[in-house]
């Protein structure tokens, strides 16, 4: 379900869960407590769920909450009658459609697929992410003890990270080196994992400042500022946007020298 945005009719999300989770519309109709007949003529496209129903039938599929709204947002176009609040609809949908699959489709680049247990082990250890980073640098590949000192820690706690890398399958090791190096995890911002990560790297971030170990190129800014609801959502699109052009400037870069870490919020 991770494609969700790129679905236009909410029949469309239930057909994938349905083949993706080897299940049936009798047995989701059965978990959404709607009678098996009216589902079935539902997906025939001859009648429409209510938005209660529609509800029920997210969470008997385990969506999450923004997942949720984009399926009743396609519930609400599908009953309309009206014009001009259909094209109203569109728009919303459109809007939320290009904001989810826009940053995926400029970053996402040649992405590693781990499994659910490789993807938790991963990310909940930041130390893994930085270590993983650093060996796209082919210094650090070739003399991994480097890496130690570079991010102040031991050389057990070193070769042990190195050892789960190699576990999750992002790394390959010889003797003395790395001879393999997947480059890019994506975690989608809906996943379940994807909140502690950014509680990590902000608790990264923090240890960061304590230390006063600013260097000639780092950057913090700090504000709070007032406006409506509409002027934010652009402010965000303009965050994506600057996240799309650094992304681009990094694959230009002529050569790697180190890792650094981009952090941004708006709430």
């Amino acid at each position: 379900m991770n494609k969700i945005y790129s679905y236009p009719c909410y029949r469309d999300v239930i057909r994938a869960y349905v083949k993706d989770q080897g299940s049936s519309f009798r047995a989701l109709a059965s978990v959404s407590q709607i009678h098996t007949s009216y589902f079935s003529r539902v997906m025939a496209g001859d009648s429409e769920f209510s938005a209660e129903q529609l509800f029920k039938i997210c969470k008997a599929m385990q969506l999450q909450e923004a997942h949720i709204d984009y399926v009743l947002l396609l519930g609400d176009l599908s009953r309309s009658s009206h014009h001009e609040h259909k094209a109203f609809l569109k728009q919303r949908i459109v809007a939320l459609r290009e904001d989810n699959l826009r940053l995926v489709d400029q970053l996402e680049g040649r992405m590693a697929k781990l499994g659910t247990e490789q993807m938790e082990n991963y990310f909940q250890d930041i130390r893994l992410a930085k270590i993983h980073m650093l060996l796209t640098i082919p210094k650090f590949r070739q003399h991994p003890l480097q890496m130690a000192r570079r991010l102040g820690l031991s050389e057990l706690e070193l070769n042990r990270c190195l050892e789960r890398l190699t576990r999750i399958g992002l790394i390959r090791m010889n003797q003395t080196s790395v001879t393999h190096v997947e480059d890019s995890i994506h975690l989608d911002e809906h996943h379940p994992l994807s909140r502690g990560n950014h509680k990590n790297w902000r608790i990264d971030c923090l240890h960061h400042l304590n230390r006063m170990e600013a260097g000639p190129h780092d950057y913090h800014f700090s504000a709070t500022f007032t406006c409506d609801w509409d002027t934010k959502g652009r402010i965000k699109e303009l965050f994506k946007e600057t996240l799309a052009r650094a992304q681009s400037q990094v694959a230009a870069c002529p050569r790697n020298d180190d890792a650094h870490v981009l952090l941004l919020d708006i709430y």
